[in-house]
């Protein structure tokens, strides 16, 4: 059982069967006897929040300071300067954090705690579920999309961003992609969209939701494989439920064995209304 203090004395039990036993003595920094952090609420998608930690060793209150700043387009709903921490426990704060339907990018919230002798700055990070889904951020200027690798048979082929548009030149021997890695939830409906040109009437060319559901399976559900036109932008969109497992889900902007030449934009990926 736990060890007992009578009139300043530590009584604890050591059972028979134990080989040794030793007691440690230490002495806590009460700098180092609170601590807070903060960590990304985003189990209801439709509601997500940032949840503020504190814990306290100490055996009397404390209180810490709390300045929460946030990456534009994240906004973060009022939180009280201070928290109240009992001795010997815990304290939590939730509050809410608008802004994350318009990211295009992952943004972070930062935290900055501060409270007698010590103080810590702590990250949360919130993601869209599609990342750079317009294809034309490109920071480092490789002509790949930020957020998305290009990859198939080769990586040695030709591609792009132009007017805001990601374009591919297919080749006929070769399976080539963009591809973006996704973390979805299972049977979950999601509206997948985006618009496509292309330089041929070919279904080589489209815009793809890939499940990984075994060692070498997959479940593809593709959109924008038909066209009616040529060289003209066509909008596609398609609501699809993921299955009730997968390993993991990627998205795809095929141009496979084809001499055509593709253009994706606009690419789009949202919970579906209930």
């Amino acid at each position: 059982g736990p060890a007992k203090v009578t009139a300043g004395r530590l009584e604890f039990a050591v059972p028979a069967s134990t080989l040794s036993a030793a007691l440690v003595a230490y002495r806590l920094d009460p700098g180092k006897a609170v601590d807070a952090w903060c960590e990304a609420a985003t189990g209801d998608p439709r509601s997500p929040g940032l949840v503020v930690r504190a814990s306290n060793l100490l055996e009397r209150p404390a209180g810490v300071t709390l300045d929460v700043t946030a990456e534009a387009p994240l906004e973060v709903s009022s939180l009280d300067a201070r928290l109240a921490v009992p001795a010997g426990s815990l304290a939590e704060r939730r509050v809410a954090v608008t802004g994350t339907e318009a990211l295009d990018l992952p943004a972070t919230v930062t935290l900055q705690a501060r409270w007698p002798g010590g103080s810590r700055e702590t990250h949360a990070t919130f993601r869209p579920i599609l990342i750079n889904g317009g294809l034309d951020i490109d920071a480092n200027q490789d002509g790949i999309p930020d957020g998305w690798d290009v990859g198939g048979t080769t990586r040695q082929f030709p591609y792009g961003i132009e007017d805001g548009a990601f374009w591919i030149q297919g080749q006929e021997k070769e399976y080539l992609f963009l591809i973006q890695n996704l973390e979805l939830e299972p049977t979950t409906a999601y509206v997948l969209s985006g618009r496509l040109k292309k330089s041929a009437q070919v279904p080589a060319i489209r815009i793809a939701l890939a499940e990984m559901t075994g060692e070498n399976t997959w479940r593809i559900r593709s959109i924008g494989d038909k066209v009616r036109a040529v060289d003209a932008w066509e909008s596609f969109e398609e609501t699809l439920t993921t299955g009730e497992s997968f390993i993991r889900c990627q998205l795809y902007l095929y141009a496979t064995h084809t001499a055509a030449k593709a253009w994706f934009d606009d690419i789009r990926l949202r919970r579906a209304e209930p």
